[in-house]
């Protein structure tokens, strides 16, 4: 499909971010996959399907593959951007997050007409 539409802005701590401006399909597909393969799921009940059982560190593995798939590179390198975030000052990594999630659509506000 090509390349991806990105932009870049600067942490409080001046730390330059660059993410994709969207989720693909395919991105939000394999987030999706991470908290389907976290679920037990029991079909016993009259075939009506129950979870029986979640990974309780499912939401930090999903936030590290949505990492992994939109943040395009830190500070100029894409090299181990997942962990070289982890080292940032807690309040500077929330802003990137909080910046992903807007271009995955995960914070969207809604539209007034």
């Amino acid at each position: 499909m090509g390349n991806r539409e990105t932009r870049t802005f600067k942490t409080s701590g001046g730390h330059e971010v660059e993410v994709y401006t969207y989720q693909t399909a395919k991105d939000a597909r394999e987030v999706q996959g991470v908290y389907l393969s976290a679920m037990t799921v029991d079909f016993a009940k009259g075939g009506e399907p129950s979870v029986k059982d979640v990974d309780s560190g499912i939401s930090i593995k999903a936030q590290d593959k949505t990492i992994e798939l939109m943040v395009k590179n830190l500070d100029g390198t894409s090299d181990k951007v997942l962990s070289r975030m982890l080292e940032l000052p807690k309040t500077e990594f929330e802003e990137i997050i909080s910046e992903m999630d807007k271009s995955a659509g995960l914070n969207e506000e809604k539209k007034t007409k």
